[in-house]
Parts: structure tokens; C-alpha cells; sequence
């Protein structure tokens, strides 16, 4: 069976964003899933401070890209920024489209930080 790719769109936000991710990992096994945290244009100082987070609890398993890069393999988190805020669905969307190129994820979720 396939992992479950998790979306999880953030805006400005660094206390909530934690809390999910930290909520994730006490809850779910890590061989199950895959992250996509998709930052929809947060401030710099914001994206730094998440950015610095993921690396420092992933960095076996981490990756951050920019929309419309493409990886080939599929880290356990990744931090995807866009440039601008795109709104809920599009924000989303993105992530969607971002995990939908790997073979080995066989559901998606959206999770509402």
C-alpha cells in the first residue's frame, strides 16, 4: 500500500504550524505518510523561522523547493514556498500537484492547520 501525502497550507503562522506537525508525528508513523507544508507567501522573517524549525526535527528527511520545482525523490517533509498568497484552494492545490508526480502516494489529505 502507498503513504498518505499530507498537505498542510500555512500563512504567517509559525505557533500553529508547529503544533500540527508535532501533533503528526506523536499520532502517525513516519513510514505511512509524507508532509507537504505549502507556505502561501508568508513573510520572510515567517518562512525563515518554519524553514529553521523543519530542518532542525526532518534534517534526516527534509527538503525545502520553490513553486514549480520538481524533485525526484519524496523526503519525509517538505516545505514548499510560494512567492504570493494564492488563497485556500489554490494554496492547496499547489500541494496537491506538487505530490501527485510520485508513485508512491496512493491518498492525499488536506489538513487545516
Amino acid at each position: 500500500m502507498g503513504k498518505v501525502g499530507i498537505v498542510i497550507l500555512n500563512y504567517n503562522n509559525t505557533i500553529e504550524i508547529r503544533e500540527c506537525i508535532e501533533s503528526i508525528l506523536k499520532y502517525t508513523p513516519l513510514d505511512k505518510i509524507r508532509c507537504v507544508v505549502v507556505d502561501n507567501g508568508s513573510a520572510a522573517t515567517k518562512r525563515e523561522i518554519i524553514h529553521s524549525y523543519l530542518e532542525s526535527k526532518f534534517n534526516h528527511s527534509y527538503r525545502r523547493v520553490n513553486k514549480g520545482e520538481r524533485c525526484d525523490t519524496l523526503e519525509d517533509m517538505t516545505y514548499l514556498c510560494i512567492p504570493q498568497n494564492l488563497g485556500y484552494a489554490c494554496g492547496n492545490n499547489e500541494g496537491i500537484d506538487f505530490l501527485q508526480h510520485f508513485d508512491l502516494i496512493s491518498h492525499i489529505m488536506i489538513l487545516n492547520s
